[in-house]
């Protein structure tokens, strides 16, 4: 990601907030976003005792980022967009809210029923 030391990112879809804590150290701020309140309490209880203070964990939904336009520089996503009923609708918002010329990173998994083999995947 080489992200600029003075970026503000968001980690959306964040779960426990993995990479948003392996960002932190690395940029200014780091917003964590998910939908589930018990993977937030869990990332941000382990940002705590790392002692990670430039990281906010705030509930929301990656399918309407409550972001305007633009506002981030970097925006990531990790192996959520397998989770979602519209992952084109998800990576449609982590565009929006990324800054002209920023970087938006989604990195995820994907099971192509064409691979041979495929059917026997259960």
């Amino acid at each position: 990601m080489a992200p600029d030391s003075d970026a503000v990112c968001l980690d959306a879809a964040c779960g426990t907030g993995i990479v948003a804590r392996a960002l932190a150290p690395r940029v200014r701020h780091v917003t964590a976003l998910d939908t589930t309140p018990e993977m937030l309490a869990q990332g941000k209880g382990q940002a705590d005792a790392e002692g990670v203070a430039n990281l906010v964990f705030q509930k929301g939904d990656a399918a309407a980022l409550p972001f305007l336009d633009g506002s981030f520089p970097l925006v990531v996503s990790r192996f959520s967009l397998h989770h979602v009923a519209s992952p084109q609708g998800v990576a449609a918002e982590l565009v929006r809210v990324c800054r002209p010329g920023g970087r938006v990173v989604v990195a995820d998994m994907v099971a192509r029923p064409d691979l041979p083999g495929y059917a026997d995947r259960g």
